[in-house]
């Protein structure tokens, strides 16, 4: 089965939720991440004058794009068919419409 997240806003913070603290992330990956690689906050996904980009936002266990590792806080592009992955989850980047 395949699982979507749609980007709600122009700013997506993406992690695991802190049952602890309360917080959820606007894409919550705890049920995919079984491993708990994913950082409380590990990225942001922006939307902005029809570009998308991501920044890992110093994430204990990376994101990458595609097989680049992104450098804590460096704004990098997104296109349509990328692959993400924050920690060990692997997700592919698609553009509806």
């Amino acid at each position: 089965m395949t699982q979507r997240f749609a980007l709600k806003q122009h700013n997506t913070i993406v992690g695991r939720r802190d049952p602890k603290r309360g917080y959820t992330p606007d894409i919550d990956l705890s049920t995919l991440d079984t491993k708990m690689t994913v950082s409380r906050q590990h990225a942001r996904i922006r939307f902005e004058e029809a570009l998308f980009s991501i920044e890992d936002l110093k994430s204990r266990n990376k994101t990458r794009l595609n097989e680049l590792a992104l450098a804590p806080l460096q704004t990098e592009r997104l296109q349509d068919g990328d692959i993400i992955h924050f920690g060990s989850v692997r997700l592919k980047f698609e553009v509806v419409g």
